[in-house]
């Protein structure tokens, strides 16, 4: 069975921080504003689950998944980046997320969305949700642990 990973960036790869109201989105996105902590943590996750990952994060509007790809592996990420929600104007996340599912997920692959914010459509069983303030943890590790040992819930073609 495949497993997944949507991963947002910002509170989840990195702490919530202010940004300088001069500061523009190409200035705060890169590779430095990834901790490697919780790159670490993250791989431990993809190194127990073989999860592949798919871009979530809003991180996905400004830089192209090459890109993206770059800057993670830059900070030591050691799992495979498939691909990136698609981009869909006013909609939420978790409706980018379930659009992307049908399209690319085998039915029954096992999902985990590492998110500080809810990414709503139906996904809540499949929300880890992190703490901006301190992003991924440990703990947050065993709930996606948790997850992915679970057949997913959520028909692909639905």
């Amino acid at each position: 069975m495949d497993a997944l990973i949507f991963l947002d960036i910002d509170g989840v790869l990195n702490r919530e921080t202010e940004a300088p109201a001069s500061a523009t989105f190409s200035e705060l996105w890169t590779s430095e504003d990834i901790e490697l902590a919780a790159v670490q943590l993250l791989n431990s996750l993809i190194k127990i689950t073989q999860a592949r990952i798919v871009i979530s994060s809003s991180w996905r509007l400004h830089h192209s998944v090459p890109e993206l790809i770059s800057l993670l592996v830059g900070r030591g990420l050691s799992g495979e980046i498939i691909g990136a929600t698609p981009k869909m104007s006013g909609e939420s996340r978790g409706v980018e997320i379930r659009t992307w599912l049908m399209a690319n997920a085998r039915a029954g692959s096992a999902f985990v969305v590492l998110d500080d914010q809810a990414p709503s459509a139906g996904l809540d069983a499949h929300w880890v949700r992190t703490d901006p303030s301190f992003g991924l943890s440990e703990s947050n590790i065993e709930v996606a642990l948790q997850i992915l040992a679970l057949p997913s819930a959520l028909a692909v073609d639905s």
